[in-house]
């Protein structure tokens, strides 16, 4: 196996990569704070998922507004890869932040919450009280079906 390795050309504003890019790849990434990439080749790159694919495009494109870099040398499965991977990154970074509740928010919700449960649980404390007296009161009633077998 190929251990995955990056580095970063500075003449040509270009990260190039190779050997296998998977989740545990992330480590072979060089520092690209303040640089800018332009070019992201993939010559060397033997194997690709789509974790792999993430790292190298989250590392040459920090932020979704930064231009896509040109895509160079991949092979034709590892460029579908990083092209879909592309296209899904720019959709997850279009959903709004998710909303944090507050204190009161989350009180008056977990307040609903609780008064549901409460009355479901009388709802059936009063049911099966309104059973038991019906049997107290008339123990056959409660034989049903097996009154046939006495």
């Amino acid at each position: 196996m190929t251990e995955a390795r990056a580095h970063f050309d500075e003449a040509q504003s270009a990260l190039i990569a190779s050997g296998i890019w998977h989740a545990d790849a992330a480590a072979a990434l060089p520092n690209l704070v303040g640089k800018t990439v332009r070019i992201l080749d993939g010559a060397g790159v033997t194997q690709l998922d789509t974790n792999g694919a993430w790292l190298l495009l989250a590392a040459a494109r920090p932020q979704v507004s930064d231009p896509m870099p040109e895509l160079r040398a991949f092979q034709p499965q590892h460029l579908a890869m990083l092209k879909l991977v592309a296209q899904h990154c720019a959709t997850t970074a279009a959903q709004p932040a998710p909303h944090h509740e507050g204190v009161l928010e989350l009180l008056g919700r977990s307040t609903l919450v609780m008064w549901a449960h409460l009355t479901g649980l009388l709802d059936f404390v009063g049911r099966l009280f309104f059973e038991l007296a019906a049997l107290i009161g008339s123990p056959d009633a409660g034989a049903g079906a097996n009154s046939a077998l006495r």
